[in-house]
């Protein structure tokens, strides 16, 4: 279970930064992405990956208690991390905002990841 958790957990941190390296040449691109084909198939192939780790993590915390992680917090960074997701593809999405979203989506998967070694 540890080991699935972690592993998922990592996937999630590649792809938060592949979410941030993509909103960076969204900004540089001239036009919008296509919805059909670049943004629907990253962001279902996203929340899959999203909802094997809130399944997996919501277990891991009822079998294993960790004291300062809590599913509330594990639903939440799933929701943000969609968002973030689906955001990196719009250039009307503010660049401060998802900074500071991405940096929170990080910051609580290393915690879980601390709290797994």
């Amino acid at each position: 279970m540890k080991d699935d958790v972690r592993i998922l957990t990592e996937k999630l941190l590649q792809q938060a930064q592949i979410s941030m390296d993509n909103f960076q040449e969204t900004l540089l691109k001239d036009g919008e992405n296509d919805f059909f084909s670049v943004v629907k198939p990253a962001v279902e192939e996203a929340d899959s990956l999203i909802d094997e780790w809130k399944k997996k993590t919501a277990q891991w915390i009822k079998e294993a208690a960790p004291k300062y992680i809590h599913i509330s917090q594990v639903e939440a960074a799933a929701e943000n991390l969609e968002q973030l997701v689906l955001q990196s593809y719009y250039k009307d999405s503010k660049q401060k905002r998802f900074k500071n979203q991405k940096e929170s989506i990080d910051y609580f998967l290393q915690s879980i990841l601390d709290e797994l070694s």
